[in-house]
């Protein structure tokens, strides 16, 4: 045994599309809740996805219908499927995401907080917090460097940008009690030489001190 939790599966299915593009969608994510539920059976992992690409003036009435038929398989299966925010997608905003799960009003659609998505923005750490905390029941963290105007995701802790200390308070303060998960973007494991042992040690190193500062107890 690792001793490591399984939290979470990570898909990247679209929410926009139509109906009939969505059948591939919803089959992905009814196989990825099965695979959940096998793997641990006495409580599943939710699943964590993007909402694809596109303008969300254009898409978000069709994002809404889809993410109804999202509900039903999230319901069937009784897995939570938590949508994030991804800076330059369809859905990039706090209130976006929050618009889209109040319309559905379902307990198994919850959004994903990631704010390596809205630094760089002019979106503070507070306000999207206290925007996407109620409806939340999943935390990502890693850090977004900017290199010739355009964003590079890195391990979290690496760019020295974010007040881990501060997300971490916040996020307790909220009522948040669930998983803080350290993110190994793509942009960092398709890297020439990427040691995994290496990046997750760093995150450990990186993080392990902001709880004991913020006075948390992991666990």
């Amino acid at each position: 045994a690792t001793g490591l939790k399984l939290t979470s599966l990570m898909e990247h299915c679209d929410l926009t599309g139509s109906k009939a593009s969505q059948q591939k969608v919803l089959e992905r994510l009814k196989r990825a809740a099965e695979l959940g539920h096998t793997l641990k059976p006495e409580q599943p992992p939710l699943i964590e996805t993007t909402a694809g690409s596109g303008k969300w003036d254009e898409r978000k009435n069709e994002m809404r219908d889809n993410l109804k038929e999202w509900a039903k398989v999230a319901e069937s299966t009784k897995t939570v499927i938590a949508v994030k925010p991804h800076r330059g997608g369809v859905v990039d905003r706090p209130e976006q995401g929050v618009w889209l799960v109040e319309q559905i009003d379902s307990p198994w659609i919850r959004l994903n907080y990631d704010y390596s998505h809205f630094t760089h923005r002019n979106i503070s750490l507070e306000d999207s917090m206290r925007i996407m905390l109620p409806f939340t029941s999943f935390i990502q963290i890693k850090d977004t460097v900017l290199q010739d105007n355009k964003a590079r995701f890195v391990l979290p802790g690496e760019s020295g940008d974010i007040d881990y200390v501060q997300l971490l308070k916040l996020a307790v303060q909220g009522g948040y009690r669930g998983d803080i998960c350290c993110e190994v973007s793509g942009m960092v494991f398709k890297q020439k030489g990427y040691d995994p042992l290496a990046a997750a040690k760093t995150c450990y190193q990186n993080i392990a001190p902001a709880f004991e500062q913020a006075g948390i107890a992991r666990g």
